[in-house]
């Protein structure tokens, strides 16, 4: 799976990377049980801090769109 943000791009990296796994929660690309990324390493690739990811991810989870485990993943 591959995400890019816009820095550029009106909007918060936060949501732009939320909008983009909701995207691939709606269209299959990610199924239910599919691990996402670590947020560390989901942060380097895309040049960010890695508390917008864990942002991103943390408000999904709060969707109900994924679930957060400690240590286990995401």
């Amino acid at each position: 799976m591959r995400w890019r943000l816009e820095r550029d791009k009106g909007g918060r990296l936060t949501e732009q990377l939320a909008e983009q796994i909701r995207y691939a929660i709606a269209t299959g690309q990610l199924k239910p049980g599919e691990r996402l990324p670590p947020g560390r390493e989901l942060a380097k690739a895309l040049g960010v801090h890695a508390n917008t990811v864990f942002a991103a991810y943390r408000l999904l989870a709060k969707e109900g769109l994924i679930s957060l485990r400690q240590g286990s993943g995401v």
